[in-house]
């Protein structure tokens, strides 16, 4: 036969010199160099924390949210951080300081997260953080109460006037 082929089953991690050794019929053998072969374990996710945006707050209408994550890989280099909201990238960044903003972001209810990418094609996500970004403000609403509408008044009098207004996202 042209070739030999042997399985290791559970290869210990670590540096292994390897070689091959024929024997013939006449008992003669003789070895292979050997070669160098790097067994290593799995690659472990990188370590990713969302510093920012916090759980529970809360953000009016045309918000800037600041994003900041740090993240590390204890056997490749980190490649890329993403900052996701609702299945959504909303930023990306390749190198530390892994801080941005979010500008204007839509009215809703967010989970956020924060995705670190290693040189080695591996990614950690984050826990999430859950915020609320607040539609547009509504408009106050004022009525004017008195003098009714259409009503006349003696020229020379004082003129009561009164109004009510209410603000559905504020006070008066």
């Amino acid at each position: 036969p042209s070739g030999y082929a042997l399985t290791w089953p559970s290869a210990a991690v670590g540096i292994h010199l390897i070689s091959a050794r024929a024997t013939d019929s006449l008992g003669y053998s003789t070895f292979s160099m050997p070669i160098v072969v790097y067994v290593v374990g799995p690659d472990p996710a990188p370590l990713v924390g969302l510093g920012s945006p916090a759980t529970g707050q809360v953000f009016g209408p045309l918000s800037t949210i600041p994003l900041s994550a740090t993240a590390s890989s204890a056997l490749g280099t980190i490649q890329r951080v993403e900052f996701v909201a609702a299945d959504r990238v909303v930023a990306t960044l390749y190198s530390p300081p892994y801080a941005t903003n979010w500008v204007n972001p839509p009215p809703g209810n967010f989970a956020v997260t924060a995705t670190a990418h290693d040189d080695i094609g591996v990614a950690a996500t984050s826990p999430a953080a859950y915020i609320q970004v607040l539609p547009a403000p509504r408009l106050p609403v004022v009525v004017v109460t008195a003098p009714a509408s259409g009503s006349s008044s003696p020229s020379g009098q004082a003129l009561a006037l009164a109004a009510s207004a209410i603000a559905p996202d504020g006070a008066i």
